[in-house]
């Protein structure tokens, strides 16, 4: 006699860019999950999209599937042929009717990630500008971050521009456009990166033109990947979502879909667990960036007679507070 159905293990797709902290935390939540319902699924877990459709698309199919990427668009053909449950952590494409499909969406609040990069600035000084930049603008969850941003900043009618250069195949003319927008901003300026990878694009830029960050130029990320944050040549301060509690909710929401529940989308109200604040976006208080500057000029100019006068004129400050 065949065990009860309920008893057979079920099988369950997992996809996972695992090399970034954020896949990772994304497959623990989902684990954590597995293991504290005592699921029986059994699971495979895939590093590349096109590894998850060859599976989707196999005769011995699977009971459920979990793509944990902004990318799944490209596989959403492959899931309504086979008619795996299926939940996906990503925004829902136009056409995504909830009640007629076993697939469903989970993801972080995009807008709070972006106003929470606007208060850490405000809170970080005073900013003559700032900048929204954008390497993946083929994805949706890069323009509601910038939203959020620019929400939060229009209350203080601050300055904000946004700037969209692909991390890959940009061209000479495209940077040399890039780099002469930056630069003509006003100083200081607080850039937000929309994911910490992004980053290193404006570290050229200040490498390249002799940029100071933070002081100049503060630069706050997306995903506090340790690994990478620190190993910037000015550390990079990052939002940390909580992206561990997206991949435990993804796991519970395929639970929902493979007991004949209809899709839904979720978005994730505490997507933010903490702002990592490094160096990239300390700022020197006005006071002592001026004591500094004052100390640079008299080293400077030590073998020449000085006045007062020369070195307030110098930092810009009147002769009385020199």
């Amino acid at each position: 006699m065949k065990a009860p159905q309920r008893n057979r293990l079920k099988r369950i797709a997992i996809m996972a860019a695992v090399s970034g902290e954020a896949g990772r935390a994304y497959l623990s939540g989902a684990f954590s999950f597995v293991n504290e319902h005592r699921n029986n699924w059994t699971i495979e877990v895939f590093d590349s999209l096109k590894s998850a459709k060859d599976r989707l698309a196999e005769k011995n199919g699977l009971d459920g599937a979990i793509i944990m990427t902004p990318h799944a668009h490209l596989t959403l053909g492959a899931i309504r042929r086979s008619g795996t449950p299926t939940v996906i952590v990503d925004f829902p494409p136009p056409d995504y009717k909830p009640n007629e499909t076993a697939i469903s969406f989970v993801r972080l609040n995009d807008e709070a990630i972006g106003i929470a990069a606007a208060e850490h600035f405000l809170a970080c000084g005073r900013f003559n500008s700032f900048v929204c930049f954008i390497d993946e603008p083929q994805y949706r969850y890069p323009h509601v971050r910038e939203a959020g941003f620019r929400k939060r900043l229009s209350a203080t009618k601050s300055f904000v521009k946004t700037l969209v250069l692909p991390t890959t195949n940009a061209n000479q003319r495209e940077l040399r456009s890039f780099n002469l927008l930056l630069d003509r901003l006003p100083r200081p300026l607080g850039v937000f990166a929309v994911r910490d990878r992004a980053a290193p694009r404006i570290y050229d830029y200040c490498k390249e033109f002799d940029v100071s960050i933070p002081d100049e130029i503060a630069i706050l990320g997306v995903d506090n990947d340790e690994i990478f944050c620190n190993t910037l040549p000015v550390h990079l301060s990052s939002i940390l979502p909580d992206h561990w509690q997206i991949g435990y909710l993804a796991a519970k929401e395929l639970c929902h879909l493979m007991r004949g529940g209809h899709g839904r989308d979720t978005v994730y109200g505490k997507s933010i667990k903490t702002v990592v604040q490094r160096a990239s976006t300390r700022i020197i208080p006005p006071a002592a960036k001026m004591i500094a500057d004052m100390l640079d000029y008299i080293e400077e100019n030590a073998s020449g007679s000085l006045r007062v006068s020369d070195v307030a004129n110098a930092v810009g400050v009147s002769r009385r507070l020199a």
